[in-house]
């Protein structure tokens, strides 16, 4: 296993923290220093790809004429090279600061079916564009669907399908097969990957986030054995408020021979919508109309008018009630129109349907502190920082608390983190406060707290 690479540099890439690793190698954000100022982007290194010396120049010439995906829904392919050190190829693809759903969605969470219908409108309108580019994606799963800072989906990984299939000779993996065994189709097992694949891999997720579990569990010898014979597990009786039409459907992507599935992942939805009453064309057409309205609505705060802001922010939840962002930055605005107690529902909303939002615990704590509410104010200071451990304004809300808990040399340790983080910022209140804090811990915390709410990065 590789070890973490944090703090190296790759070419002009400089890596900051490992965001993870799968079955193809390690994920890091990194900055790019070709640019001023430095760019964040994530590197992907293909740790279980090996790459033979002669093919090296086809590699590079063929990926950067071939790895030119561009959709809305598809993390566009930055740039790529090879770490001379190890002898393993890197992907540089765009940033997407919300991670992926399964950040936001953990294994066994069951979501609604209006929110499955809206990340399957943007998986489908990204898949189906690649298959009309003759790739396959070969390896979905909810670890690949990711998040921009609006929640539009973004599917990842394209680059690895397109360098498996064009330098199969020249890139082998260590498992022998291209994939996730819990989402391959049955022909992936028997390395025949094709467009109907990622169809069946799709309806293995759609029946995971409705019911809570993919339809087989096991070892790789165990998921491969399953999906090549078992009939899936009929999929109400683990979720019944299922429509027996939808069930239907989800069966007729899973079966077992590539023909007898839908003709495309795009007749696959459309049948899928139709099961429920809609259409594709409806569900994409909201979803967009939504992220277009968090951008109005953004607009809107900027010329000061924050009545039409939150005006635009409820247009935006009922067109996608599943937008994190939207209902934390609805929750922004209420406190001026003393709706506090909507506020924190809908900052409690946003943490509900996205976990990894460290904005809407930050602005719950600061808001939770306001009404007198510190326990739990420093309960979600907590989850943030735990999100995002650079955080100095969290630092610092977190040791006005402390202090005035009597909790004092917590409070002077998140002050010395706060400072060294962004002095600036700490030093404007260290003197002021704090101190004031230490002597008079009886003052009413809500009178002295120079809070400010926030939008997600």
């Amino acid at each position: 296993m590789l070890l973490d690479l944090s703090g190296q540099r790759l070419d002009r890439y400089h890596l900051l923290r490992l965001l993870g690793s799968g079955s193809f190698g390690q994920v890091y954000l990194a900055e790019d220093h070709s640019q001023t100022p430095p760019a964040q982007v994530a590197l992907k290194l293909l740790t279980s790809f090996r790459l033979n010396a002669q093919d090296l120049q086809a590699f590079l010439n063929e990926a950067r004429t071939s790895l030119r995906l561009r959709h809305p829904h598809i993390v566009p392919l930055l740039d790529l090279g090879l770490d001379p050190q190890r002898s393993l190829p890197f992907l540089v693809m765009a940033y997407a600061p919300g991670g992926s759903l399964r950040l936001r969605h953990p294994r066994g969470s069951r979501l609604p079916l209006s929110t499955v219908l809206t990340y399957v409108a943007q998986i489908t309108s990204a898949l189906q564009y690649a298959h009309d580019a003759g790739i396959i994606h070969r390896d979905l799963k909810p670890d690949n669907l990711l998040l921009d800072a609006h929640d539009r989906l973004l599917l990842s990984d394209f680059g690895i399908a397109l360098l498996a299939s064009s330098f199969a000779t020249s890139l082998s993996s260590t498992t022998g097969v291209a994939g996730t065994p819990t989402y391959m189709a049955p022909e992936q097992f028997l390395g025949h990957p094709q467009r109907a694949s990622d169809q069946y891999a799709l309806a293995v997720i759609i029946y995971e986030w409705l019911c809570g579990e993919p339809p087989f569990r096991g070892t790789f010898v165990e998921l491969a054995g399953q999906h090549l014979q078992a009939a899936p597990p009929p999929l109400r009786p683990r979720a019944p408020e299922v429509d027996p039409a939808v069930e239907q459907v989800l069966l007729h992507a899973l079966a077992k021979q590539p023909d007898e599935r839908f003709p495309s992942v795009t007749a696959f939805t459309a049948a899928l919508l139709r099961a429920v009453g809609t259409s594709l064309s409806t569900t994409l057409d909201a979803h967009q109309q939504s992220l277009a309205l968090l951008q109005q609505a953004e607009q809107s705060l900027v010329q000061g008018n924050r009545q039409q802001a939150l005006a635009i922010y409820n247009e935006a939840i009922r067109l996608n009630p599943s937008s994190a962002v939207a209902y934390n930055n609805r929750g922004t605005l209420r406190p001026h129109f003393k709706q506090l107690q909507e506020a924190l529902a809908d900052f409690s909303e946003a943490i509900r349907l996205k976990p990894d939002l460290a904005a809407a615990y930050f602005n719950r704590g600061l808001l939770s502190s306001l009404l007198g509410h510190y326990e739990q104010a420093i309960a979600d200071f907590n989850a943030a920082l735990r999100l995002k451990p650079q955080w100095a304004g969290a630092y610092y809300y977190r040791a006005l608390l402390q202090a005035q808990l009597g909790q004092l040399q917590q409070a002077r340790s998140d002050y010395e983190q706060a400072s060294h983080l962004d002095p600036e910022f700490a030093e404007a209140f260290y003197s002021s406060f704090f101190e004031q804090l230490l002597r008079q811990r009886t003052q009413a915390l809500p009178q002295m707290l120079p809070w400010q709410l926030v939008g997600p990065e």
